[in-house]
């Protein structure tokens, strides 16, 4: 695999950001309200998080976020040090992973064409989350 580079800006007004393929949320129904019936409880969000499926994270406030996004070659972060690491894992089934807002789940539209995603070999991949606070 050739190592790729991505920058995504996303604008949330959620307290979160959640990544998937399009096939781990297929059984989302259009105006869905997810978030509130599924995926509100701790543990039925780890069992999306431990099957790589629908994987989200809180950023505790809205506001702009840049993703950067290296696949296949991960930065040096122990040499910048970042202020939190989290490590997830994200199961890609469909060559494209999605990038949106937490409470995209309020509301789910299955229309995904305005939704930020890179194009990626299916596969299972470790995903190192780093924030650096300014």
């Amino acid at each position: 695999m050739v190592s790729k580079f991505y920058k995504i800006k996303l604008d949330l007004v959620g307290l979160g950001i959640i990544f998937y393929s399009l096939k781990s949320v297929e059984h989302i129904k259009e105006g869905e309200r997810f978030l509130m019936t599924k995926y509100n409880d701790a543990e039925d969000v780890l069992k999306y998080i431990y099957n790589g499926t629908l994987v989200g994270f809180c950023t505790c406030s809205p506001g702009r976020y840049i993703l950067n996004i290296h696949v296949d070659d991960s930065p040096l972060t122990y040499i910048t040090g970042p202020d939190f690491s989290l490590k997830l894992c994200i199961r890609v089934t469909d060559n494209r992973v999605f990038f949106d807002d937490l409470y995209a789940l309020l509301s789910w539209q299955r229309d995904q064409s305005e939704v930020d995603s890179i194009e990626i070999e299916n596969g299972i991949y470790k995903v190192t989350v780093d924030s650096f606070f300014t």
